[in-house]
């Protein structure tokens, strides 16, 4: 049987076993070059999970140990950092609670499709657009891992490279008490596979209060805009302006304006990061919602 069984012996430590269930198997055999190749590579997945997720170099240690004298099935002991997200949980190595997303159910869900563009939102979530116009919401962590073609790469070698070809092949994630968690089969094994590239562009859109300091001006459009960020780059950068009422309050005299002044405003910033090229932003005025200069003398 293709198992992934965990279990807990302390609060840190982990322990799952995999092995590979096919009719070439019947006889409890393995190739001995694809067994090893699945060991060292899950242990990169684990530890490549580990430290994107949590943003450091993996601390994590993963050992190995034989499961019985002349069996091809592995032990893996593994022994997690006290903080942070726990990758087994992540990848869905072991159980999680209902609807929560894990890098195996993505990867399954995402199926054999393509995924074209990654937007990255506010809060956490990540919508993933796929080449047939259907798209899928996960976590950021999530929808940067199923694109990574180097942690692809492992991945491939722990599942879909030695099930390659093989007949009714079987991939089964199990928990402690040998509950199924998750079951890939036949065709499903082959979801796995390396990625041809890190194919994804991703657009990261957000909505910001910010203050800022007109530098060019256009009262006759939205284009012609510039303002000088009040941050740590102080970059002078090109705006569109959206807001129509501040515009037609300056038009019609309703409104001191001054060049000089600093201004909060509403202002959405668009960054898209394309594949091979540049990053590249677009930032519009949402709403101009007060001079700050003409508050602060008032005070």
């Amino acid at each position: 049987m293709t198992t992934l069984i965990s279990q807990t012996q302390d609060d840190n430590k982990r322990i799952f076993k995999i092995s590979y269930d096919t009719d070439e198997t019947s006889d409890h055999t393995i190739d001995a070059l694809t067994l090893g190749n699945a060991i060292s590579n899950m242990a990169n997945v684990i530890k490549d999970a580990d430290a994107y997720i949590n943003a450091k170099d993996a601390d994590l240690k993963v050992e190995v140990k034989a499961n019985s004298e002349g069996s091809f099935v592995v032990e893996f002991i593994t022994y997690l950092s006290a903080t942070g997200i726990n990758p087994l949980s992540a990848l869905g190595l072991i159980p999680v609670a209902a609807g929560v997303a894990t890098v195996f159910g993505a990867i399954k869900a995402v199926k054999s499709r393509k995924v074209k563009l990654i937007e990255k939102g506010d809060g956490g979530i990540s919508t993933v657009h796929l080449d047939d116009d259907s798209k899928m919401e996960l976590p950021h962590h999530i929808a940067d891992l199923i694109v990574n073609k180097v942690f692809r790469d492992s991945l491939d070698k722990v599942i879909s490279a030695p099930l390659d070809g093989a007949t009714n092949p079987k991939f089964i994630i199990k928990d402690e008490q040998d509950n199924e968690v998750l079951k890939f089969i036949n065709d499903e094994t082959q979801y796995f596979k390396s990625l041809s590239s890190n194919v994804v562009d991703q657009v990261f859109d957000t909505e910001d209060q910010t203050t800022v300091r007109f530098t060019n001006i256009n009262f006759d459009g939205h284009a012609g805009w510039k303002v000088e960020l009040q941050d740590s780059s102080n970059s002078i950068v090109p705006i569109i302006m959206q807001d129509n009422v501040f515009i037609n309050k300056i038009n019609e005299n309703q409104l001191q304006f001054a060049k000089s002044d600093l201004y909060s405003v509403k202002l959405r910033t668009v960054k898209k990061v394309l594949h091979g090229s540049k990053t590249t932003y677009k930032r519009y005025i949402l709403q101009v919602t007060r001079n700050v200069t003409q508050s602060q003398s008032q005070e």
